[in-house]
């Protein structure tokens, strides 16, 4: 939902101010959720054929990139012939590999187009279409240093479903069986929750097994289920674990699906010269970019506490 939420809350704001005047159709793949949550929202709902790459070189890879090359050519036809049949005053991509020959296509045949970037770190297929464009959205300042724009990107923020907004609080709480003495509790709880999930967003380092990323933490708390739509939406090509080893559980990823499992241990092979060695440049960079003169033991553990340093490459050292 990470990509439908912004589209169905700027497609809801559009109806609220044009009303039944306007009409709005969204186009996404046959099989992901958008097929779904599209007609629930009371939109009119298309779908092309239309797959993404997968990185990495492995002869399941190659079977997956030559199909995936194939349906490229297929869905910009699609694409091509919906947007001619349609003739939309403008066309708006929310991210996504489905994006990508819709947008494409209507900015060819002439129709005004726009993208929004939900993340910090541009996808792929947003990279690709900034260039082409009319407008690009993005909600986070620091994506502006991160991708290529025709025109200068506007700021926007992360649209938001007009229920969620106007939602009441204390009718919320009824419907929840959520008593007026907890919330307050409950506000901390999840405040310092998202606190840890967003420290592990920025410190988990994960090392290359055989072709998988493989990265361990331990949390004070379970966030492997709010690290989910990060790392996927990251890495949407890669396969990877993540393995939460207080918890004992794991994010599993491969191509494109994710279950979070049971893991009671995990012993891994010693890492590959090609991993041992990336992991030594990566703390020379860590090394060559630090400022000796302003060195700030104080500091650093504010930013970056200690219970985080055992699983980061730039504290530790290379296995016998």
């Amino acid at each position: 939902g990470g990509h439908i939420n912004p589209a169905l809350a700027v497609a809801g704001k559009i109806r609220e101010e044009y009303g039944d005047e306007v009409e709005i159709l969204f186009v996404g793949t046959p099989t992901h959720m958008e097929t779904r949550l599209v007609p629930q929202a009371g939109f009119d709902f298309t779908a092309i054929d239309v797959r993404g790459f997968y990185r990495g070189l492995s002869w399941n890879n190659i079977k997956r990139d030559s199909a995936a090359l194939v349906k490229m050519f297929t869905s910009s036809v699609q694409a091509r012939k919906l947007i001619k049949e349609y003739q939309p005053d403008a066309a708006i991509g929310f991210g996504g590999y489905v994006s990508g020959p819709v947008i494409r296509a209507a900015a060819k045949l002439g129709v005004p187009t726009a993208i929004h970037e939900q993340n910090a770190y541009p996808g792929i297929t947003n990279k690709t279409l900034a260039k082409m464009v009319d407008v690009v959205m993005l909600t986070s300042e620091d994506a502006e240093k991160r991708i290529e724009c025709k025109n200068p990107p506007v700021i926007t923020g992360l649209p938001v479903r007009g229920e969620m907004v106007a939602a009441d609080r204390a009718e919320c709480r009824k419907k929840l069986g959520v008593p007026d003495d907890r919330i307050l509790i409950l506000t901390r709880a999840i405040r310092y929750l998202t606190r840890e999930a967003e420290h592990y967003k920025g410190f988990v380092r994960f090392s290359d097994y055989g072709g998988v990323l493989v990265g361990q933490i331990e949390p004070k708390n379970r966030v492997l289920p709010l690290l989910r739509p990060h790392f996927c939406q990251r890495m949407p090509e890669e396969a990877f674990l993540l393995h939460d080893k207080v918890h004992r559980e794991g994010l599993f990823y491969a191509d494109r699906k994710w279950k979070i499992r049971p893991v009671e241990t995990l012993d891994l092979d010693r890492p590959d010269q090609a991993e041992l060695e990336c992991r030594a440049l990566w703390r020379r960079f860590y090394e060559t970019i630090a400022i000796r003169e302003r060195y700030n033991p104080k500091c650093r553990m504010t930013h970056l506490p200690k219970r985080f340093w055992g699983e980061m490459t730039e504290f530790q050292d290379d296995p016998a």
